[in-house]
């Protein structure tokens, strides 16, 4: 019995010690591929966090868009165990059922994925990298809506609005590879969230993190979502319970850096 829990405490360790290996390197992954980068501001991002923080297209717009040359994988790469399943059709004639991210975006889901395990739970994956003419095509169907609606609105003003429904392409997290749209399983279903996951016809109250007339259960499950998301180093977009950012440009903001780590890509 004793060898039996030095083995299950050695065995814990490893895996404590692994995943805090992962993470190290997911930290230090702004200093690869030749460039060097900042390192985010834990201090920014802890106060955006407590204030709820949403960036505006201007100050998305205002940080450079770099890329550090990352390459794409499938989300689950770096764990099977995460379901990948896409919530929207609109990439599928290009990658199937498969789903893409920057690699250090997948490392960090494999870290997020280990921590819901432990609690009988498992990350559910239902977007990731968006190709550009999807995104342009969201933006000018919001822009035309926005116009018909405000005719004597100037063009950056109707751009400004369209952006809170669909994000100008210029500084949409999707285009990069760094976002991620997610929820949690347990026992072959999504928890209960209140609403699905990129369930954009509900109500805009009950998508945002914090939103109204959710109930006590519902926001316990966001909250796990949440904390087990921005622990592994994703910030939150608190617009949609399920959003959430690395790398781009809105995340850069958010961190208190002037440049992003990841720029769009137009093509896999």
């Amino acid at each position: 019995m004793t060898a039996l829990i030095h083995f299950v405490i050695s065995s814990f360790t490893l895996v404590i010690i692994g995943a805090g290996f992962v993470y190290l390197l997911i930290l230090l992954r702004p200093l690869a591929f030749g460039k060097q980068f900042a390192m985010p501001d834990k201090s920014v991002q802890e106060t955006n966090m407590l204030n709820r923080t949403i960036a505006t297209r201007p100050q998305r717009l205002s940080v450079v868009s770099s890329d550090n040359g990352e390459p794409m994988v499938r989300a689950n790469k770096y764990d099977s165990a995460i379901v990948v399943k896409p919530a929207l059709p609109d990439m599928q004639p290009f990658t199937g059922d498969d789903i893409y991210v920057r690699d250090s975006v997948a490392k960090m889901l494999a870290c997020a994925n280990r921590k819901l395990r432990m609690a009988g739970y498992y990350l559910i994956v239902g977007y990731g990298y968006r190709k550009r003419e999807i995104q342009e095509e969201y933006w000018e169907e919001a822009k035309k809506e926005i116009k018909d609606k405000n005719p004597g609105w100037t063009d950056e003003e109707i751009e400004d609005e369209a952006d809170k429904h669909a994000a100008d392409p210029q500084a949409a997290g999707h285009l990069t590879g760094g976002c991620v749209d997610v929820t949690i399983g347990k026992n072959g279903a999504p928890v209960d969230m209140g609403v699905p996951l990129d369930h954009f016809t509900a109500r805009a109250d009950k998508i945002k993190t914090f939103g109204e007339s959710i109930s006590t259960e519902q926001m316990s499950n966001r909250l796990m979502l949440y904390q087990v998301m921005t622990e592994v180093g994703f910030m939150p977009f608190f617009g949609e319970y399920w959003h959430f950012m690395y790398g781009d440009r809105e995340w850069a903001y958010f961190s208190g850096l002037c440049e992003s780590l990841y720029g769009n890509i137009d093509n896999l």
